[in-house]
């Protein structure tokens, strides 16, 4: 799995060839195609918001495609199921713990996190999207995706990876939208006292 190479990368220096690789194909797929998306929109619109967009469109395309990668690439999976016990295998782990509880931690801790920044990336962008509607969206997606594979892919779904993968889109996504709005509250309040001076 793309998590667990880019952690195994990250925390013990292995498997940093793929994942370097990777990161330089998607920086340059990323620059290519901002450039792009900016070349059409920047008479529509100011320089700057038209390079912001832009660059935002990209990355959640990018961020989709590889989420698209991570969660449809067949593993070898004995069974076509759908597990529909939240955190089965982490709650059996718990009995066994060694590396088999590791690697359900894991896990959980890799599926919560790949989705985090597709949330903050819709949160940038779409900055009127209510997070009701984004929370729906997203359940539904994953939901699918989760559905698909246990019946198309050579892998199995899991109750757990919706619930997870949906947290973290949904933490990116809220957490960024509360941040924007304190910094827009902060910009709207050194304004008003600078005119009051």
């Amino acid at each position: 799995m793309l998590a667990r190479e880019v952690a195994q990368c990250l925390t013990a220096g292995r498997a940093c060839g793929p994942v370097v690789g990777m990161a330089i194909v998607v920086a340059v797929v990323f620059l290519v195609m901002t450039g792009a998306l900016w070349k059409s929109r920047k008479a529509a619109l100011p320089n700057s918001i038209a390079l912001q967009r832009s660059a935002l469109d990209s990355a959640l395309v990018i961020t989709a495609a590889v989420l698209a990668i991570i969660v449809f690439a067949p593993v070898e999976s004995d069974t076509h199921e759908f597990n529909v016990l939240p955190f089965r295998d982490l709650v059996d782990a718990f009995g066994e713990g060694g590396f088999r509880l590791r690697d359900a931690l894991f896990e959980v801790i890799a599926n919560f996190a790949v989705f985090v920044p597709l949330g903050i990336l819709v949160a940038m962008r779409f900055d009127r999207l209510r997070v009701t509607t984004w929370l729906a969206r997203i359940f539904a997606v994953v939901l699918v995706s989760e559905i698909l594979q246990s019946v198309v892919v050579g892998r199995s779904g899991d109750l757990t990876d919706v619930i997870t993968d949906v947290a973290g889109a949904f933490a990116g996504f809220a957490v960024t939208r509360l941040v924007l709005r304190r910094l827009a509250l902060g910009r709207a309040d050194r304004v008003t006292f600078a005119e009051a001076d």
